[in-house]
């Protein structure tokens, strides 16, 4: 189910139903993943800030795309997920050099700065975050770091290609003998 990431659509007792059960966001014990496609956040959760009465929710969304956040896009993305005072961290694939955030209480990890928010997981979470590899220019690390690829499959794959590219998947499925479900993801 879709719902909001807005602290001022939750008021005290306000429950929402989960995947696991109705869950009172106020209490500030749950991280609550929205639905695909909802309109605001893709993740949120309910903090208490010093100070104050009620709770705010602290809301992620996540963007892949290619083209630069823009200003307006970064703001839009702001107004639709929080209510005054709620945190808001936008995550995304493309370049966020020349944003600024005048929006309280806001952030962006993008391609410029995922090293520096994620530490020595940067590669891992920003290659993951991406499509992906083609698997004819793959490196070792990069494939070993896919879901059910791991060091043996890898140099299978690096094997067989440095004969000849993989045409397709029927080719990489017969030269390499890795079940189709597992090459799926790459064609």
């Amino acid at each position: 189910k879709r719902v909001s990431t807005r602290s001022e659509d939750y008021k005290q007792g306000v429950k929402i139903l989960c995947q696991d059960g109705e869950v009172d966001v106020t209490e500030a014990k749950h991280i609550i993943i929205n639905a695909p496609s909802a309109k605001s956040g893709d993740s949120f959760c309910s903090i208490q800030m010093v100070g104050t009465e009620l709770p705010q929710t602290e809301t992620r969304q996540c963007k892949l795309v290619k083209q630069i956040i823009s200003q307006e896009r970064f703001k839009d993305e702001y107004e639709k997920a929080t209510s005054p005072g709620d945190t808001f961290i936008l995550y995304t694939s493309a370049s966020s050099k020349k944003l600024e955030l005048h929006q309280p209480m806001s952030a962006i990890v993008s391609k410029d700065n995922c090293e520096e928010y994620f530490g020595p997981f940067a590669g891992r979470c920003y290659n993951y975050a991406m499509e992906q590899p083609n698997l004819n220019e793959a490196t070792y690390t990069q494939l070993t770091g896919i879901n059910c690829v791991g060091e043996a499959r890898a140099r299978i794959i690096i094997e067989e290609r440095n004969k000849r590219k993989f045409s397709g998947i029927d080719d990489c499925e017969r030269r390499t003998k890795i079940p189709r479900i597992y090459l799926e993801p790459f064609f």
